[in-house]
């Protein structure tokens, strides 16, 4: 008869506070249970929905002429696999598409996302429902809700650099480019108004050229303006888009660094904390 250990010293066993990247046998099931139910089941099983779902997670799942059948060989590799069942969980999630727009399909990311929380996941739901996202701390997530707040497209290109940084499959070269067009939608209403197709680039060099005609809240021995111009300069360029001996693809942990950059300024920006003098 096995004899019983404590969780911490059983084999492959987690320390307490330590986070499960991936679905281990107390969270799996939950998980599983949760597709069957609160996502691709309801009971109708949507068989043009699974296919498209097991495409995208790259299941190797045979298709049979009905959905329930499929669904069940699916959920049976997902037992097997805890990596795929978060693919199939983060392709549900942006394929159906459970927004404010279906209170049930709501109500069901807030069930998916307590289960994660409950079961030690590194993984929670985005905000906007479409996603899975690797948790962070309360204070920056809030930080990125905040600065995502606004229905423009700072917000859209903002959303979709984190998601590259904290998403189940990381671009760290897209979520680089991202975080700059979000920074390039916000300065240029206060840098360059009459220039729409401003660049980062651009918007640095106008900045620089007439550094008087603007205001930052904070200010040092360099100036404010210049520490603004300083910071812009870190995310410019990314690495991955210029040819020459400096070509390389960003780290994860550089985008990741140039994301909460951007959600910075955003929100400074927001704010009205970088102004144009009058």
């Amino acid at each position: 008869m096995e004899t019983w250990q404590p969780l911490s010293v059983r084999a492959g066993a987690r320390e307490p506070d330590e986070p499960y990247e991936g679905a281990p046998p107390h969270l799996l099931g939950a998980l599983i249970s949760w597709i069957d139910n609160d996502a691709i089941g309801h009971g109708s099983w949507n068989h043009r929905l699974l296919r498209h779902i097991i495409t995208y997670a790259q299941a190797q799942v045979p298709y049979s002429a009905d959905g329930w059948t499929t669904a069940r060989r699916l959920y049976a590799y997902c037992s097997k696999d805890e990596g795929l069942c978060l693919n199939v969980i983060d392709a549900y999630l942006q394929l159906a598409h459970p927004d404010d727009s279906d209170p049930d399909k709501t109500i069901s990311a807030g069930n998916l996302r307590s289960i994660l929380a409950a079961g030690g996941s590194v993984w929670t739901v985005s905000p906007d429902n479409r996603s899975l996202q690797r948790a962070v701390d309360p204070q920056t997530q809030a930080a990125i809700e905040l600065a995502t707040s606004f229905a423009d497209v700072t917000s859209n290109e903002l959303r979709e650099a984190w998601a590259r940084a904290y998403g189940r499959n990381p671009d760290p070269s897209d979520a680089w480019d991202h975080s700059i067009k979000a920074v390039e939608a916000i300065l240029r209403k206060i840098i360059s108004p009459k220039n729409n197709l401003a660049t980062l680039g651009t918007l640095i060099r106008d900045l620089r050229d007439g550094a008087h005609k603007f205001e930052f809240v904070l200010t040092n021995g360099l100036g404010g303006v210049p520490t603004l111009i300083a910071m812009l300069q870190l995310m410019y360029p990314n690495p991955d888009r210029h040819p020459g001996p400096d070509h390389r693809t960003p780290t994860l942990e550089e985008a990741r660094a140039v994301v909460h950059l951007a959600v910075t300024i955003v929100q400074w920006s927001r704010d009205g904390q970088i102004v144009r003098k009058k």
